[in-house]
């Protein structure tokens, strides 16, 4: 392990992280994690890279229970990204987009002000106003484009590591930058690199980043965009959250309390929704968390960040929302899927599982001993086999029901993230010219 990535355990997690006088980005992580292994020369680039700026921090969540239950997290790979020992967003799971976005949550502020964005302080719009810049912008996505940039299949740890296949790190280099030349805020710019890598396998018109930058229009007005993407999020009757929540009147409530609050900030008084209004009710978003089960919890938590005003959302602010309202409607598609004798079954299979588990005795510690761990997950994943094949003769259609169910969460989850991608394309498109 690098040098420059440090080490904390939960006798050492307030001093290494919680008070960090730099930010701080904490990989929770497992000996026995594949894509953790996988991760670790990236994360050691990027420790490289912004010496000084960001420290990087691994978290062993086997060796230390603690600050794991502290921060709930779900499965490893799991980042954090914390500023003042205060958590800014994190992503669970290996992707150069998700990473990309946690570097932006630490490094970056609102877009720069100068003389391609402003004139004496007035915004200009879109692209500064300026119509060749929108040009070499979809110039050099469309090259790009053309030579297999934008794929990523075949990126290096360096290219990995810097985001290298990325839209908005493509358009941030030479003299096209996102936050400055597009010059939208922090959170659309991370909201195209989600769609970048989610909506690879859809069949659209264009690819995405050709048509996030042909919606918006020269001189366009985009700092509205955040606010009615987040109303839609959170209250469109077809798509948005609040459309799933039933019977969770508490959660109702919280959530138009959000709405109501970004709307007064439309009012010409635009202090109508002091700051101490938005702590209230990200602090009764944590109470309901509390006692919710998982997949509210981890939609409560998401919405959290849309409970500020819209120009204080942080770079993952979208992102998280979308994969959090996505999984919150997997769970519940799950809950109604099985049968009652199916739902017995499957109990069954993981009480056998689990069971099997603990027969096995503890897994080996890979540092220690590699072949007793190679044979150790060998029998492991012989033993579930067996118990799943037998379970699947018991019950002939259970394995056609499973694949079923991958299919119908794999479509919920691709109609979301479509809906919500034309949308934010006809805000774009819909923005009004600076001034106007």
């Amino acid at each position: 392990m690098s040098d420059l990535i440090q080490e904390t355990t939960d006798a050492t997690f307030a001093l290494d992280v919680l008070d960090s006088d730099i930010p701080v980005l904490v990989d929770f992580w497992a000996p026995w994690c594949g894509p953790c292994k996988a991760f670790a020369p990236v994360l050691t680039r990027l420790a490289e890279q912004h010496a000084g700026k960001v420290k990087i921090v691994k978290y062993n969540v086997d060796q230390n229970p603690d600050s794991y239950q502290q921060f709930k997290i779900r499965g490893v790979p799991t980042l954090i990204a914390m500023r003042g020992g205060e958590e800014v967003a994190r992503a669970t799971g290996a992707s150069a987009s998700a990473l990309r976005t946690l570097l932006d949550s630490l490094l970056l502020n609102a877009p720069a002000v100068d003389a391609k964005t402003h004139i004496e302080g007035r915004y200009l719009g879109a692209f500064g106003s300026d119509a060749e810049r929108k040009r070499q912008c979809m110039q050099r996505v469309e090259m790009a484009t053309t030579e297999g940039l934008l794929d990523g299949v075949h990126a290096d740890v360096d290219s990995f590591a810097n985001g290298a296949y990325l839209p908005s790190v493509l358009l941030g280099q030479g003299t096209c930058s996102l936050s400055e030349e597009v010059n939208m805020p922090v959170s659309l710019v991370s909201l195209l690199d989600f769609y970048h890598e989610k909506l690879k396998s859809e069949k659209l018109d264009m690819p995405v980043a050709l048509s996030w930058l042909n919606a918006i229009a020269v001189g366009a007005d985009l700092r509205r965009v955040p606010f009615d993407f987040a109303l839609y999020l959170l209250d469109d009757a077809e798509h948005g959250v609040i459309r799933n929540l039933g019977n969770e009147d508490a959660v109702v409530e919280l959530i138009s309390k959000t709405t109501s609050l970004h709307a007064t900030m439309q009012a010409p008084d635009s202090n109508a929704a002091p700051l101490a209004d938005w702590a209230t009710i990200r602090k009764r978003a944590e109470s309901l968390a509390q006692s919710a089960d998982k997949p509210l919890k981890g939609l409560l938590h998401a919405a959290s960040k849309l409970m500020r005003p819209y120009d204080k959302f942080d770079a993952s602010a979208f992102s998280e929302f979308i994969e959090a309202i996505g999984l919150f409607e997997v769970m519940r598609i799950n809950e109604t899927w099985w049968s009652p004798q199916e739902a017995a079954v499957l109990k069954r299979q993981a009480e056998a599982i689990a069971n099997a588990r603990l027969e096995l005795g503890a897994r080996p510690s890979e540092e220690q001993d590699r072949t007793s761990v190679e044979e150790y997950d060998r029998q492991y994943k012989h033993l579930v086999s067996e118990i799943k094949a037998e379970m699947h003769h018991e019950y002939a259609g259970l394995a056609d029901r499973q694949v079923a169910l991958r299919n119908e969460i794999q479509t919920a989850m691709s109609r979301l993230r479509v809906a919500s991608w034309h949308h934010v394309l006809s805000l774009f498109s819909h923005a009004h010219p600076v001034g106007s």
